[in-house]
């Protein structure tokens, strides 16, 4: 029988996971998912891992976002296949609803923090992950020179983004932003521009909002773009490249349909 599964395994899955590809900010959450699984379980005994972990997801499933257990499954599976465990294949993943009437915040929102924000890191993280849809991960790790301005539209700039995977997309963003972005920065416009973690992008965020009376976590942000694009467009596949989305499915979770839209279906069916 496999020696039992302790916090002595989470060290080399990690290089399992830098060996497979996986970006930084993929490997941290999947090590803080199993670092909170061994917090509750110390020691488990491999015949049972997927037991144990499918007990563990569903207790927690009360305070925890369908996303968030669905990333802990990610995470669970990941190091089932590298320990050679039985994994959770057959757990019941829960599907996020999303309606963007009951969104936390609009794209309309995210403008109108940000024509008061006058501090350079909140103001350019709203602009990064609520109006170019960028991953908090992703928005952290930024320089300057991955944006570029159109050549042939003034009113356009790109962001090069390196997302999941170490997979690099272009995403392009209205070059006002960019430039009020290099307004509120001091000296010149070279390196990265943020000297923080993703937690603590995810904390300036939080703290912004609800300075402005919303309750508003970093991921909302993208979201609010998401369901704008999706409003507008109506285009899932052009939504899942702009997102960096791998799986379709993923960015179907990501689109409400508003009441206003789904009157105008039904008025137009009459």
């Amino acid at each position: 029988m496999s020696h039992p599964i302790t916090r002595a395994d989470l060290a080399p899955f990690a290089d399992h996971l830098h060996a497979w590809g996986r970006s930084n900010h993929t490997v941290k959450a999947y090590l803080s998912d199993m670092t909170l699984l061994m917090d509750a379980h110390p020691i488990i005994i491999p015949d049972v891992f997927a037991d144990t972990a499918a007990a563990w997801l569903t207790r927690t499933s009360v305070s925890s976002s369908a996303a968030t257990i669905n990333r802990r499954l990610a995470s669970f599976n990941a190091f089932a296949r590298w320990r050679k465990v039985g994994g959770l294949q057959d757990y019941r993943r829960p599907v996020p609803t999303v309606d963007s009437t009951r969104m936390r915040c609009t794209v309309a929102d995210i403008q109108r923090v940000m024509r008061h924000t006058t501090e350079f890191t909140p103001f350019a993280l709203c602009a990064l992950e609520g109006l170019a849809g960028l991953r908090v991960a992703e928005a952290a790790e930024i320089t300057w020179s991955a944006l570029e301005p159109d050549t042939t539209d003034e009113t356009l700039a790109y962001v090069t983004v390196r997302g999941k995977g170490k997979k690099v997309r272009i995403v392009p963003i209205p070059k006002a932003h960019i430039d009020n972005m290099a307004r509120r920065w001091t000296g010149d416009l070279v390196g990265p521009l943020f000297d923080i973690t993703a937690e603590q992008a995810r904390y300036v965020i939080r703290k912004t909002f609800r300075a402005h009376g919303f309750k508003v976590e970093s991921h909302d942000l993208r979201r609010a773009f998401a369901n704008a694009v999706w409003e507008q467009s109506h285009d899932i596949r052009a939504l899942q490249l702009l997102l960096g989305h791998s799986d379709i499915t993923t960015t179907q979770r990501y689109i409400g349909v508003s009441m206003e839209t789904r009157a105008a279906i039904v008025k137009g069916i009459a």
